[in-house]
Protein backbone atom coordinates (compact mmCIF):
# COMPACT_ATOMS: atom_id res chain seq x y z
CA UNK A 1 0.00 0.00 0.00
CA UNK A 2 3.04 2.58 0.91
CA UNK A 3 4.29 2.43 -2.96
CA UNK A 4 0.69 2.95 -4.04
CA UNK A 5 0.71 6.42 -1.82
CA UNK A 6 4.43 7.27 -3.01
CA UNK A 7 2.99 6.20 -6.93
CA UNK A 8 0.12 9.01 -5.85
CA UNK A 9 2.33 11.15 -4.56
CA UNK A 10 4.82 11.27 -8.00
CA UNK A 11 1.97 11.60 -10.18
CA UNK A 12 0.30 14.89 -8.12
CA UNK A 13 4.03 16.04 -8.20
CA UNK A 14 4.15 15.52 -12.46
CA UNK A 15 1.03 17.35 -12.54
CA UNK A 16 2.30 20.47 -10.75
CA UNK A 17 5.63 20.32 -12.68
CA UNK A 18 3.39 19.94 -15.97
CA UNK A 19 1.70 23.00 -14.63
CA UNK A 20 4.15 25.09 -13.83
CA UNK A 21 5.73 24.44 -17.71
CA UNK A 22 2.89 25.33 -19.21
CA UNK A 23 2.87 28.53 -17.27
CA UNK A 24 6.02 29.35 -18.37
CA UNK A 25 5.51 28.35 -22.16
CA UNK A 26 2.03 29.71 -22.11
CA UNK A 27 3.04 32.30 -25.00
CA UNK A 28 1.36 33.15 -27.91
CA UNK A 29 1.68 35.35 -31.23
CA UNK A 30 -0.96 37.57 -32.39
CA UNK A 31 -0.90 38.69 -36.02
CA UNK A 32 -1.86 42.56 -36.13
CA UNK A 33 -2.11 43.85 -39.61
CA UNK A 34 1.90 42.45 -41.00
CA UNK A 35 3.50 42.34 -37.41
CA UNK A 36 3.55 38.64 -35.07
CA UNK A 37 3.14 40.11 -31.53
CA UNK A 38 4.41 37.91 -29.30
CA UNK A 39 2.61 37.86 -25.89
CA UNK A 40 4.24 36.30 -22.63
CA UNK A 41 2.97 35.67 -19.58
CA UNK A 42 3.67 38.00 -16.60
CA UNK A 43 6.91 37.70 -15.03
CA UNK A 44 8.28 37.99 -11.52
CA UNK A 45 10.37 41.34 -12.63
CA UNK A 46 7.22 43.14 -13.60
CA UNK A 47 5.14 41.98 -10.53
CA UNK A 48 5.28 45.72 -9.07
CA UNK A 49 4.72 47.24 -12.57
CA UNK A 50 1.58 45.14 -11.94
CA UNK A 51 0.11 46.62 -8.87
CA UNK A 52 -0.71 50.00 -10.11
CA UNK A 53 -3.01 48.92 -13.12
CA UNK A 54 -4.21 45.89 -11.18
CA UNK A 55 -5.17 48.27 -8.29
CA UNK A 56 -7.33 50.50 -10.40
CA UNK A 57 -9.33 47.97 -12.62
CA UNK A 58 -10.12 46.13 -9.18
CA UNK A 59 -11.16 49.53 -7.63
CA UNK A 60 -13.40 50.33 -10.31
CA UNK A 61 -14.93 46.70 -10.03
CA UNK A 62 -15.60 47.12 -6.80
CA UNK A 63 -17.18 50.45 -6.75
CA UNK A 64 -19.64 49.48 -9.49
CA UNK A 65 -20.84 45.97 -8.23
CA UNK A 66 -24.18 46.73 -8.87
CA UNK A 67 -23.77 48.50 -12.40
CA UNK A 68 -21.75 45.63 -13.77
CA UNK A 69 -24.47 43.03 -12.49
CA UNK A 70 -27.02 45.18 -14.63
CA UNK A 71 -24.80 45.22 -17.71
CA UNK A 72 -24.17 41.66 -17.35
CA UNK A 73 -27.74 40.75 -17.29
CA UNK A 74 -28.15 43.21 -20.32
CA UNK A 75 -25.69 40.91 -22.15
CA UNK A 76 -27.07 37.85 -21.77
CA UNK A 77 -28.98 36.52 -25.18
CA UNK A 78 -27.36 39.35 -26.73
CA UNK A 79 -25.12 39.42 -29.99
CA UNK A 80 -21.69 40.31 -29.97
CA UNK A 81 -22.48 43.94 -31.73
CA UNK A 82 -24.90 44.24 -28.93
CA UNK A 83 -23.07 43.00 -26.30
CA UNK A 84 -19.53 45.23 -27.35
CA UNK A 85 -21.66 47.92 -28.00
CA UNK A 86 -23.51 47.93 -24.20
CA UNK A 87 -19.47 46.82 -22.57
CA UNK A 88 -18.16 50.14 -24.38
CA UNK A 89 -20.97 52.21 -23.37
CA UNK A 90 -20.99 51.42 -19.67
CA UNK A 91 -17.30 51.96 -19.66
CA UNK A 92 -17.55 55.26 -21.23
CA UNK A 93 -20.43 56.08 -18.47
CA UNK A 94 -18.14 55.80 -15.39
CA UNK A 95 -15.92 57.98 -13.82
CA UNK A 96 -12.73 55.92 -14.01
CA UNK A 97 -13.14 55.15 -17.87
CA UNK A 98 -9.58 57.38 -18.37
CA UNK A 99 -7.77 55.60 -15.57
CA UNK A 100 -9.11 51.87 -17.04
CA UNK A 101 -8.44 52.58 -20.73
CA UNK A 102 -4.75 53.28 -19.15
CA UNK A 103 -4.06 50.50 -17.17
CA UNK A 104 -5.77 47.84 -19.80
CA UNK A 105 -2.86 49.47 -21.96
CA UNK A 106 -0.07 49.48 -19.04
CA UNK A 107 -0.89 45.59 -18.53
CA UNK A 108 -0.94 45.06 -22.39
CA UNK A 109 2.33 46.75 -22.75
CA UNK A 110 4.01 44.26 -19.80
CA UNK A 111 2.57 41.16 -21.70
CA UNK A 112 3.87 42.20 -24.94
CA UNK A 113 6.79 44.35 -24.48
CA UNK A 114 5.81 46.75 -27.56
CA UNK A 115 5.80 50.77 -26.95
CA UNK A 116 3.09 52.52 -25.41
CA UNK A 117 2.57 54.73 -27.91
CA UNK A 118 1.92 51.57 -30.39
CA UNK A 119 -0.73 49.93 -27.96
CA UNK A 120 -2.63 53.25 -27.53
CA UNK A 121 -2.36 53.67 -31.36
CA UNK A 122 -4.13 50.27 -31.98
CA UNK A 123 -7.43 49.99 -33.89
CA UNK A 124 -10.00 48.43 -31.13
CA UNK A 125 -10.56 45.67 -32.34
CA UNK A 126 -7.04 44.54 -32.66
CA UNK A 127 -6.60 46.49 -29.16
CA UNK A 128 -9.55 43.84 -27.68
CA UNK A 129 -7.90 40.46 -29.95
CA UNK A 130 -4.58 41.51 -28.27
CA UNK A 131 -5.89 41.97 -24.76
CA UNK A 132 -7.75 38.66 -24.50
CA UNK A 133 -4.59 36.92 -26.00
CA UNK A 134 -2.95 38.44 -22.45
CA UNK A 135 -5.49 37.44 -20.38
CA UNK A 136 -5.53 34.10 -22.03
CA UNK A 137 -2.10 33.99 -21.51
CA UNK A 138 -1.79 35.01 -17.77
CA UNK A 139 -5.38 33.21 -17.10
CA UNK A 140 -3.83 31.17 -14.55
CA UNK A 141 -2.19 34.05 -12.72
CA UNK A 142 -5.68 36.27 -13.04
CA UNK A 143 -7.52 33.25 -12.02
CA UNK A 144 -5.19 31.68 -8.97
CA UNK A 145 -3.25 35.31 -7.60
CA UNK A 146 -5.88 37.80 -8.22
CA UNK A 147 -9.77 35.82 -7.97
CA UNK A 148 -9.00 35.60 -3.99
CA UNK A 149 -8.70 39.06 -3.52
CA UNK A 150 -11.69 40.10 -5.71
CA UNK A 151 -14.77 41.16 -3.54
CA UNK A 152 -16.40 37.71 -2.17
CA UNK A 153 -19.91 38.83 -2.19
CA UNK A 154 -22.16 37.39 -5.36
CA UNK A 155 -23.01 39.91 -8.06
CA UNK A 156 -26.87 38.79 -8.30
CA UNK A 157 -27.41 38.57 -4.91
CA UNK A 158 -26.04 42.17 -3.90
CA UNK A 159 -28.23 43.41 -6.60
CA UNK A 160 -31.17 41.79 -5.76
CA UNK A 161 -30.37 43.12 -1.98
CA UNK A 162 -29.90 46.81 -3.01
CA UNK A 163 -33.50 46.63 -5.26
Amino acid sequence: MAKKIAADVTSVQESTADKEMRILTAARVVKIGDEEIQVKPYSWANTFRLAKPFGIVFGAVTAHLKDIQVLLNDLEGQGNLSQFKLMTDFIGSIDEAENIITSLTELIVLSTKLDKDKVENLLLDDFIRLGIAVYDVNRDFFLRRLGPMMPKPRLKEKAKAEK
